[in-house]
Protein backbone atom coordinates (compact mmCIF):
# COMPACT_ATOMS: atom_id res chain seq x y z
CA UNK A 1 0.00 0.00 0.00
CA UNK A 2 2.63 2.62 0.97
CA UNK A 3 4.81 1.61 -2.24
CA UNK A 4 1.43 2.36 -4.41
CA UNK A 5 1.04 5.81 -2.83
CA UNK A 6 4.58 6.87 -2.98
CA UNK A 7 4.37 5.56 -7.15
CA UNK A 8 1.20 7.92 -7.15
CA UNK A 9 3.02 11.15 -6.09
CA UNK A 10 5.43 11.11 -8.31
CA UNK A 11 3.13 10.30 -10.90
CA UNK A 12 1.57 13.69 -9.80
CA UNK A 13 4.60 15.53 -9.10
CA UNK A 14 6.05 14.55 -13.17
CA UNK A 15 2.60 15.61 -13.98
CA UNK A 16 2.58 18.93 -12.14
CA UNK A 17 6.15 19.59 -13.72
CA UNK A 18 5.21 18.78 -17.12
CA UNK A 19 2.40 21.08 -16.87
CA UNK A 20 4.44 23.84 -15.79
CA UNK A 21 6.97 23.21 -18.41
CA UNK A 22 3.91 23.51 -20.66
CA UNK A 23 2.49 27.04 -18.86
CA UNK A 24 5.98 28.47 -19.07
CA UNK A 25 6.60 27.70 -22.67
CA UNK A 26 3.49 29.09 -23.52
CA UNK A 27 4.13 31.99 -21.42
CA UNK A 28 7.82 32.26 -22.80
CA UNK A 29 5.62 32.58 -26.21
CA UNK A 30 3.22 34.81 -25.68
CA UNK A 31 6.05 36.93 -24.28
CA UNK A 32 8.31 36.79 -27.41
CA UNK A 33 5.19 37.72 -29.56
CA UNK A 34 3.98 40.64 -27.67
CA UNK A 35 7.77 42.00 -28.11
CA UNK A 36 7.61 41.07 -31.53
CA UNK A 37 4.39 43.31 -31.62
CA UNK A 38 5.34 46.46 -29.94
CA UNK A 39 8.97 46.69 -31.86
CA UNK A 40 6.96 46.71 -35.21
CA UNK A 41 4.26 49.08 -33.72
CA UNK A 42 7.55 51.34 -32.44
CA UNK A 43 9.23 50.72 -35.82
CA UNK A 44 5.90 51.99 -37.79
CA UNK A 45 5.27 55.17 -35.78
CA UNK A 46 8.90 55.66 -36.42
CA UNK A 47 8.69 55.36 -40.14
CA UNK A 48 5.53 57.77 -40.01
CA UNK A 49 7.01 60.13 -38.10
CA UNK A 50 10.21 60.54 -40.90
CA UNK A 51 7.37 60.73 -43.51
CA UNK A 52 5.32 63.16 -41.51
CA UNK A 53 8.67 65.77 -41.41
CA UNK A 54 9.72 64.89 -44.90
CA UNK A 55 5.68 66.39 -45.54
CA UNK A 56 5.85 68.40 -43.53
CA UNK A 57 9.09 69.94 -45.40
CA UNK A 58 7.96 69.33 -48.61
CA UNK A 59 4.54 71.42 -48.69
CA UNK A 60 6.41 74.24 -46.21
CA UNK A 61 9.01 75.10 -48.58
CA UNK A 62 10.77 75.09 -45.63
CA UNK A 63 12.53 78.19 -45.94
CA UNK A 64 12.25 80.99 -43.95
CA UNK A 65 11.99 83.82 -47.11
CA UNK A 66 8.89 82.01 -48.69
CA UNK A 67 7.24 81.95 -44.64
CA UNK A 68 8.22 85.59 -44.75
CA UNK A 69 9.91 85.65 -41.29
CA UNK A 70 13.01 86.43 -40.49
CA UNK A 71 13.77 83.31 -37.62
CA UNK A 72 12.42 80.48 -36.23
CA UNK A 73 13.07 79.70 -32.99
CA UNK A 74 13.84 76.22 -31.30
CA UNK A 75 12.08 75.53 -28.66
CA UNK A 76 14.70 73.39 -26.53
CA UNK A 77 17.85 75.91 -27.36
CA UNK A 78 18.99 78.10 -25.63
CA UNK A 79 17.63 81.75 -26.60
CA UNK A 80 20.16 82.52 -28.86
CA UNK A 81 20.12 79.48 -30.96
CA UNK A 82 18.17 79.56 -34.36
CA UNK A 83 17.60 76.73 -36.94
CA UNK A 84 17.11 78.11 -40.76
CA UNK A 85 14.30 76.88 -42.11
CA UNK A 86 16.22 74.28 -44.49
CA UNK A 87 15.82 70.45 -44.44
CA UNK A 88 19.72 70.12 -43.36
CA UNK A 89 19.06 71.14 -39.45
CA UNK A 90 21.70 73.53 -39.81
CA UNK A 91 22.19 76.65 -36.85
CA UNK A 92 21.66 79.44 -38.61
CA UNK A 93 24.94 81.33 -39.78
CA UNK A 94 26.79 78.47 -38.09
CA UNK A 95 28.08 74.98 -39.50
CA UNK A 96 27.37 72.71 -36.89
CA UNK A 97 24.02 70.84 -36.95
CA UNK A 98 21.24 71.30 -34.60
CA UNK A 99 21.86 68.83 -31.81
CA UNK A 100 18.11 67.67 -31.61
CA UNK A 101 17.75 67.49 -35.40
CA UNK A 102 18.36 63.51 -35.14
CA UNK A 103 17.94 62.62 -31.88
CA UNK A 104 14.23 63.64 -31.18
CA UNK A 105 12.42 63.97 -34.81
CA UNK A 106 9.00 65.49 -32.99
CA UNK A 107 10.91 68.17 -32.10
CA UNK A 108 12.67 68.71 -35.28
CA UNK A 109 8.90 69.02 -36.94
CA UNK A 110 8.40 71.82 -34.45
CA UNK A 111 11.87 73.54 -35.35
CA UNK A 112 11.42 72.95 -39.47
CA UNK A 113 7.76 74.10 -39.48
CA UNK A 114 7.96 77.57 -37.77
CA UNK A 115 5.49 78.69 -35.80
CA UNK A 116 3.13 79.77 -38.97
CA UNK A 117 2.66 76.03 -39.62
CA UNK A 118 2.13 75.10 -36.50
CA UNK A 119 -0.99 78.07 -36.00
CA UNK A 120 -2.57 76.59 -39.51
CA UNK A 121 -2.17 73.24 -38.40
CA UNK A 122 -4.02 74.06 -34.69
CA UNK A 123 -6.25 76.02 -36.91
CA UNK A 124 -7.07 73.07 -39.21
CA UNK A 125 -7.92 71.00 -36.29
CA UNK A 126 -9.99 73.22 -34.80
CA UNK A 127 -11.85 74.37 -38.23
CA UNK A 128 -10.74 72.48 -41.37
CA UNK A 129 -13.08 74.66 -43.51
CA UNK A 130 -11.58 78.01 -41.87
CA UNK A 131 -8.47 79.58 -43.90
CA UNK A 132 -5.92 81.96 -42.14
CA UNK A 133 -5.54 85.21 -43.63
CA UNK A 134 -2.14 86.37 -44.86
CA UNK A 135 -0.18 89.19 -42.96
CA UNK A 136 -0.86 91.69 -45.33
CA UNK A 137 -4.87 90.60 -44.79
CA UNK A 138 -4.23 91.14 -41.41
CA UNK A 139 -2.47 94.58 -42.08
CA UNK A 140 -5.21 95.72 -44.24
CA UNK A 141 -7.86 94.60 -41.71
CA UNK A 142 -6.18 96.56 -39.35
CA UNK A 143 -5.70 99.84 -40.81
CA UNK A 144 -9.32 99.63 -42.33
CA UNK A 145 -10.54 99.37 -38.97
CA UNK A 146 -8.90 101.89 -37.53
CA UNK A 147 -9.76 103.75 -39.89
CA UNK A 148 -13.52 102.80 -39.53
CA UNK A 149 -13.24 103.99 -35.93
CA UNK A 150 -11.23 107.31 -36.17
CA UNK A 151 -14.44 108.15 -38.66
CA UNK A 152 -16.60 107.16 -35.86
CA UNK A 153 -14.87 109.34 -33.49
CA UNK A 154 -14.45 112.18 -35.44
CA UNK A 155 -18.20 112.42 -36.22
CA UNK A 156 -18.95 112.16 -32.43
CA UNK A 157 -16.20 115.16 -32.10
CA UNK A 158 -17.77 117.40 -34.73
CA UNK A 159 -20.99 117.38 -32.77
CA UNK A 160 -19.93 119.26 -29.84
CA UNK A 161 -19.57 123.07 -29.58
CA UNK A 162 -16.24 123.13 -27.88
CA UNK A 163 -13.41 121.36 -26.58
CA UNK A 164 -10.79 121.12 -24.35
CA UNK A 165 -7.24 119.64 -25.32
CA UNK A 166 -4.86 117.98 -22.74
CA UNK A 167 -0.96 117.87 -24.50
CA UNK A 168 1.94 115.84 -22.59
CA UNK A 169 5.14 114.22 -23.89
CA UNK A 170 4.35 111.05 -22.41
CA UNK A 171 7.61 108.40 -21.82
CA UNK A 172 7.74 105.44 -20.13
CA UNK A 173 10.00 104.15 -17.07
CA UNK A 174 12.90 103.20 -19.61
CA UNK A 175 12.03 106.84 -21.30
CA UNK A 176 10.98 105.76 -24.36
CA UNK A 177 8.05 107.93 -25.75
CA UNK A 178 5.34 106.71 -26.43
CA UNK A 179 4.46 109.13 -29.48
CA UNK A 180 7.48 109.34 -31.75
CA UNK A 181 8.35 113.13 -32.35
CA UNK A 182 11.56 113.29 -34.54
CA UNK A 183 11.59 117.53 -34.60
CA UNK A 184 13.35 119.34 -31.64
CA UNK A 185 10.67 119.92 -28.87
CA UNK A 186 10.18 123.46 -29.50
CA UNK A 187 7.67 126.03 -29.07
CA UNK A 188 7.58 126.37 -33.43
CA UNK A 189 7.36 122.52 -33.46
CA UNK A 190 5.34 121.66 -30.86
CA UNK A 191 2.81 124.02 -32.12
CA UNK A 192 3.16 123.34 -35.68
CA UNK A 193 2.09 119.27 -35.13
CA UNK A 194 -0.87 120.77 -32.51
CA UNK A 195 -2.52 122.95 -34.89
CA UNK A 196 -2.08 119.76 -38.26
CA UNK A 197 -3.93 117.47 -35.63
CA UNK A 198 -6.63 120.11 -35.16
CA UNK A 199 -7.18 120.63 -38.58
CA UNK A 200 -7.01 117.04 -39.48
CA UNK A 201 -10.00 116.88 -36.50
CA UNK A 202 -11.58 119.55 -37.37
CA UNK A 203 -11.87 121.21 -34.29
CA UNK A 204 -9.32 124.42 -34.37
CA UNK A 205 -12.17 126.52 -34.66
CA UNK A 206 -13.66 124.77 -31.61
CA UNK A 207 -10.84 124.46 -29.01
CA UNK A 208 -10.94 126.48 -25.79
CA UNK A 209 -8.21 125.78 -23.72
CA UNK A 210 -5.22 123.67 -23.79
CA UNK A 211 -3.86 122.12 -20.76
CA UNK A 212 -0.13 120.96 -20.34
CA UNK A 213 2.15 120.13 -17.41
CA UNK A 214 3.45 123.55 -16.99
CA UNK A 215 5.74 123.50 -19.80
CA UNK A 216 6.18 127.08 -21.66
CA UNK A 217 6.59 125.62 -24.90
CA UNK A 218 3.08 123.52 -24.92
CA UNK A 219 1.09 126.62 -25.15
CA UNK A 220 3.10 129.20 -27.51
CA UNK A 221 2.22 130.14 -30.57
CA UNK A 222 -0.96 128.65 -30.77
CA UNK A 223 -3.40 131.54 -29.84
CA UNK A 224 -5.04 129.48 -27.12
CA UNK A 225 -5.83 130.08 -23.23
CA UNK A 226 -3.04 127.95 -21.54
CA UNK A 227 -4.23 126.18 -18.28
CA UNK A 228 -1.79 124.73 -16.24
CA UNK A 229 -2.88 120.86 -14.90
CA UNK A 230 -3.51 121.27 -11.49
CA UNK A 231 -3.14 118.11 -10.43
CA UNK A 232 0.69 118.16 -11.36
CA UNK A 233 1.23 121.31 -9.75
CA UNK A 234 -0.15 120.48 -6.43
CA UNK A 235 2.40 117.26 -6.53
CA UNK A 236 5.32 119.55 -7.76
CA UNK A 237 4.17 121.75 -4.49
CA UNK A 238 3.76 118.66 -1.85
CA UNK A 239 7.35 117.87 -3.45
CA UNK A 240 9.17 121.14 -3.05
CA UNK A 241 7.99 121.37 0.74
CA UNK A 242 9.10 118.15 1.14
CA UNK A 243 12.64 119.23 0.25
CA UNK A 244 12.17 122.49 2.25
CA UNK A 245 11.43 120.41 5.45
CA UNK A 246 14.79 119.13 6.69
CA UNK A 247 12.68 116.49 9.17
CA UNK A 248 11.01 115.28 6.94
CA UNK A 249 14.11 115.20 3.57
CA UNK A 250 16.37 113.80 6.25
CA UNK A 251 13.21 110.90 6.96
CA UNK A 252 12.86 110.49 3.30
CA UNK A 253 16.49 110.01 2.66
CA UNK A 254 16.30 107.03 5.45
CA UNK A 255 13.37 105.51 3.89
CA UNK A 256 15.11 105.11 0.63
CA UNK A 257 17.65 103.76 1.99
CA UNK A 258 16.18 101.52 3.85
CA UNK A 259 13.91 100.77 1.35
CA UNK A 260 16.47 99.85 -1.23
CA UNK A 261 18.39 97.38 0.94
CA UNK A 262 15.49 95.05 1.78
CA UNK A 263 14.56 95.27 -1.86
CA UNK A 264 18.11 94.57 -3.37
CA UNK A 265 19.09 92.14 -0.70
CA UNK A 266 17.50 88.81 -1.22
CA UNK A 267 18.51 87.67 2.91
CA UNK A 268 16.96 90.81 3.81
CA UNK A 269 13.59 90.24 2.43
CA UNK A 270 13.14 86.33 3.26
CA UNK A 271 14.07 87.79 6.92
CA UNK A 272 11.43 90.38 6.67
CA UNK A 273 9.05 87.92 5.36
CA UNK A 274 10.25 85.26 7.97
CA UNK A 275 9.27 87.83 10.78
CA UNK A 276 6.17 88.78 9.07
CA UNK A 277 5.11 85.45 9.59
CA UNK A 278 5.97 84.42 12.73
CA UNK A 279 4.09 88.03 13.84
CA UNK A 280 0.94 86.31 11.70
CA UNK A 281 0.34 89.63 9.81
CA UNK A 282 0.04 89.56 5.80
CA UNK A 283 3.22 89.45 4.04
CA UNK A 284 4.07 93.18 2.50
CA UNK A 285 7.00 94.55 0.29
CA UNK A 286 8.13 98.12 1.17
CA UNK A 287 7.88 99.99 -1.81
CA UNK A 288 10.59 102.21 -3.65
CA UNK A 289 9.67 106.26 -4.11
CA UNK A 290 10.37 106.90 -8.11
CA UNK A 291 11.20 110.39 -8.88
CA UNK A 292 8.92 110.35 -11.83
CA UNK A 293 5.68 108.88 -10.34
CA UNK A 294 3.18 110.83 -8.40
CA UNK A 295 2.42 109.61 -4.98
CA UNK A 296 5.38 107.17 -4.82
CA UNK A 297 6.53 109.30 -1.84
CA UNK A 298 3.48 108.91 -0.10
CA UNK A 299 2.98 105.17 -0.89
CA UNK A 300 6.60 104.68 0.45
CA UNK A 301 6.45 106.33 3.84
CA UNK A 302 2.53 104.88 4.16
CA UNK A 303 4.21 100.95 4.00
CA UNK A 304 7.35 101.88 6.24
CA UNK A 305 4.94 102.89 8.95
CA UNK A 306 2.69 100.18 8.19
CA UNK A 307 5.94 97.65 8.71
CA UNK A 308 7.56 99.34 11.14
CA UNK A 309 7.54 96.78 13.71
CA UNK A 310 8.37 93.75 11.03
CA UNK A 311 11.33 96.13 9.81
CA UNK A 312 12.96 97.04 12.72
CA UNK A 313 12.68 93.20 14.33
CA UNK A 314 14.63 92.18 10.82
CA UNK A 315 16.87 94.70 11.05
CA UNK A 316 17.83 93.99 14.70
CA UNK A 317 18.88 90.49 12.95
CA UNK A 318 20.32 91.10 10.14
CA UNK A 319 24.06 92.58 10.63
CA UNK A 320 23.76 96.08 8.37
CA UNK A 321 24.94 99.56 8.92
CA UNK A 322 21.51 100.43 7.57
CA UNK A 323 19.77 103.07 9.99
CA UNK A 324 16.34 101.82 11.86
CA UNK A 325 13.65 104.46 11.76
CA UNK A 326 13.15 105.99 15.51
CA UNK A 327 10.32 106.53 17.46
CA UNK A 328 10.41 110.12 16.70
CA UNK A 329 10.74 109.27 12.87
CA UNK A 330 7.67 107.62 12.54
CA UNK A 331 5.86 109.86 14.48
CA UNK A 332 6.92 112.52 12.18
CA UNK A 333 5.68 109.90 8.89
CA UNK A 334 2.27 109.52 10.60
CA UNK A 335 1.91 113.15 10.89
CA UNK A 336 3.26 113.64 7.35
CA UNK A 337 0.80 111.25 5.95
CA UNK A 338 -2.00 112.45 7.53
CA UNK A 339 -1.55 115.90 5.78
CA UNK A 340 -0.87 114.21 2.57
CA UNK A 341 -3.71 112.14 2.67
CA UNK A 342 -6.38 115.41 3.53
CA UNK A 343 -7.61 113.14 6.87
Amino acid sequence: MHSELEAERERLQAQRRRDLDKLKAESEEELNAERKRLQERKEEQLASLKLEVRQYEKDSAVHLEELDVDSSRCFSCPPLCYMTMGSSGLHKGSTERHPHSLAFPQHRVFAVMGMRQVLRDFVATLDPTYVLPTRKAVKAMAEAKYQQEKEKAKAEVLKVPAVSLTADMWTSLNMDAYLKFPQAHTAENLACVKSSLMEEWGIKSKVTCLVTDGASACGKNLKLRHAVCIAHTLNLVVKKALELTPVLSTIRTKARKLVGYFRSSTTANEKLDLVQEHMRKPKKKLIQEVETRWNSTFQMLERVAELGEPVGAALAALQTDIPALTSDDYNNICACLSILSFS
